[in-house]
């Protein structure tokens, strides 16, 4: 049975490098492949194995980089860890925990479920070409005391109740059994009301490019001629979020002079999900812009005439921006129920008064101030 030993290891080659760890550069060099270089997606790519390490077993596993020596007294590994940030963390020696036996290689002592994510070998120190990614799975075991033999099925190890996968990265999930002779194990998709939706091909959850649409209720099937069990687990999907394209800038807010202008962009392409990290960067930007020459305001009509109705006031003015417009009578500005902002202002013949009126036009440039006395 392949999972005896002292570690159930699942090896999947998932992407295999296409010309090494180094690329050539404009001159027709060689230079190594850097950190910027996964960064903006230059060079080949990485070649990356998925473990899939069962906890049932013994906890310690041992990582080979696959350097290209001549010399192994020479050239040796430094080791990293990724962090939730994407950042890599050095992996130092801890007794107990880490060790370094050769030049190339890297142990893990006392495997638990802290230990699940990503691990990067490099070539030489911080600045050397990253050779080889191992991103190690971390299967659950379950503990029971139940002896398997010719009874029911009994599961030897199952994912976690709730398992986080990273969006767009390849995923297994497993169920196994103890004894796996005769027993039929059979792996399917649940609705949100916990009813199938669909049966996996293989005795496994394989998402290869998994995303928000894959997460939710998956249900393993162990069954025999003695009897059937089931075990449901939650899968969500870590999705971290990223920018859309910027809005059009807005218009200039100032009519006149200086003033600025404005744009967004939405973190949705996609939005964060699952506890994926939000966007990094900006999403709000403001320009400097200028769109005409300011203008004091000056007076293009001024006058009055008495009509049947009543008094007619007239002061009509231009100006960058649009000058304001405010009436006063006798020095005081008319009450609130006067309509005493408008350049055509008429006040019925009730209420015409003979004394001074005035008119003051404004804008931020400047202002002036208009008068002529009426006799009603």
């Amino acid at each position: 049975m392949f999972w005896e030993g002292a570690l159930v290891l699942l090896l999947i080659n998932h992407a295999v490098a296409q010309g090494g760890p180094f690329d050539t550069n404009a001159d027709g060099g060689i230079r190594p492949w850097m950190k910027t270089d996964i960064d903006n997606k230059k060079g080949p790519k990485v070649p990356e194995d998925h473990v899939i390490a069962n906890l049932n077993e013994k906890k310690k596993i041992t990582f080979e980089c696959p350097i290209a020596i001549e010399d192994a007294s020479t050239v040796f590994a430094t080791w990293y860890r990724l962090t939730k940030s994407g950042a890599m963390s050095d992996l130092m020696y801890e007794e107990g925990k880490y060790d370094f036996l050769t030049f190339t290689s890297f142990t893990i002592e006392n495997l638990n479920s802290k230990d699940e994510g990503t691990y990067i070998c490099r070539e030489g120190d911080q600045y050397g070409p990253i050779i080889k990614k191992f991103s190690l799975i971390i299967m659950e075991a379950l503990e029971t005391t139940e002896t398997p033999g010719n009874g029911p099925p009994v599961w030897l190890y199952v994912p976690k109740r709730i398992v986080r996968a990273n969006s767009k990265q390849l995923f297994i999930a497993r169920c196994a059994v103890a004894e796996p002779e005769g027993v039929k194990i059979t792996v399917y998709r649940l609705r949100d009301d916990k009813e199938i939706l669909k049966q996996f091909k293989d005795p496994a959850v394989v998402l290869h490019r998994p995303d928000v649409d894959d997460a939710g209720y998956y249900k393993c099937v162990a069954e025999n001629s003695q009897g059937r069990i089931e075990y449901q687990f939650e899968v969500t999907i870590r999705v971290n979020g990223r920018y859309g394209k910027w809005e059009a800038w807005g218009p200039c807010d100032k009519e006149c002079g200086l003033g600025f202008k404005t744009r967004n962009r939405q973190c949705d392409s996609p939005a964060p999900s699952g506890g994926g990290r939000d966007c990094t960067g900006e999403s709000f930007q403001r320009l400097s812009c200028r769109s005409r020459s300011c203008q004091k305001p000056f007076l293009k009509k001024f006058g009055f005439e008495i009509t049947k109705e009543g008094l007619h006031l007239s002061c009509k003015a231009s100006g960058i921006p649009t000058p304001s417009v405010q009436w006063y009578f006798n020095g005081r500005r008319f009450p609130m129920s006067y309509d005493a902002q408008n350049p055509e202002f008429k006040i019925p013949k009730p209420k015409a008064r003979s004394g001074s009126y005035s008119c003051r036009i404004r804008n931020h440039v400047g202002f002036m101030t208009m008068y002529i006395t009426i006799k009603v």
